[in-house]
């Protein structure tokens, strides 16, 4: 029985789509282990790289402080930023205690509205800044936005979960990352990517959830229509003989 144009057609298509498939996910793959395993080795010198300060939002408790302590290790000078004054200046004591490094405090509550940025600006005018962690959860426009549309941001981390007050301190595991971890790990990815889960195990998450799962119902999907017109061009040709 001789194969239609038109089979052949879709046979090919169907190939193309899975060739496709199949390096989409290898390139991803790639990424993947330059961006959170070589990065263990060959980190960023952020440092070098960025200045002298640090400016963290959010600096008091979990992934907040755990940013401002790395960073702190990694040779900056820092800037906390939060509601409570006793937990900064615990915090603060915490790093020039540990690293050696320089701080300086802002007590600040973000709900107050766009008229506590001038105290933020004047607080920080003189100091030479290159790295700002933004923890605090605040949305940037009345509007609904794309997040990723707002101006002026370069990295943008996207965590699930990580044992913090927040999450009621759950246990660690595999999947669940200490603040301490994970902000290392999301240090380390700095210069590799713009857009991350920030560790490893939570990136393997994501691509299970988002990409291998939704990929692998559209391969099901193209190969269940490639063989239901096969069978039904078959059959159609058996009645014609």
């Amino acid at each position: 029985m001789e194969e239609s144009p038109l089979y052949r057609w879709l046979h090919l298509l169907g190939l193309l789509a899975l060739s496709y498939l199949v390096l989409k996910q290898v390139w991803t793959l790639l990424i993947g282990i330059k961006t959170h395993i070589l990065s263990r080795w060959w980190r960023t010198n952020l440092k070098k790289k960025y200045g002298g300060w640090a400016v963290v939002t959010g600096a008091t408790d979990g992934i907040g402080k755990a940013y401002a302590m790395e960073l702190a290790r990694r040779g900056f000078d820092v800037v906390l930023i939060s509601r409570n004054v006793e937990k900064l200046q615990k915090v603060a004591q915490e790093i020039e205690k540990q690293s050696r490094r320089q701080t300086k405090i802002i007590q600040l509550d973000f709900t107050g509205g766009s008229e506590i940025y001038p105290k933020v600006e004047k607080a920080l005018k003189d100091l030479d800044i290159g790295i700002l962690v933004n923890n605090v959860g605040m949305t940037y426009h009345s509007e609904l936005k794309r997040f990723l549309d707002v101006p002026d941001i370069n990295k943008s981390v996207l965590p699930h979960y990580v044992s913090t007050n927040m999450t009621h301190n759950m246990d660690t595991n595999i999947l669940v990352k200490t603040s301490n971890d994970y902000a290392q790990e999301a240090l380390n990815t700095v210069g590799y990517t713009h857009r991350t889960n920030g560790c490893l195990s939570h990136c393997l998450q994501s691509y299970i959830l988002d990409h291998l799962l939704s990929e692998t119902i559209m391969t099901f999907l193209i190969l269940h229509f490639i063989s239901d017109y096969t069978i039904n061009l078959m059959i159609k040709k058996l009645k014609v003989k």
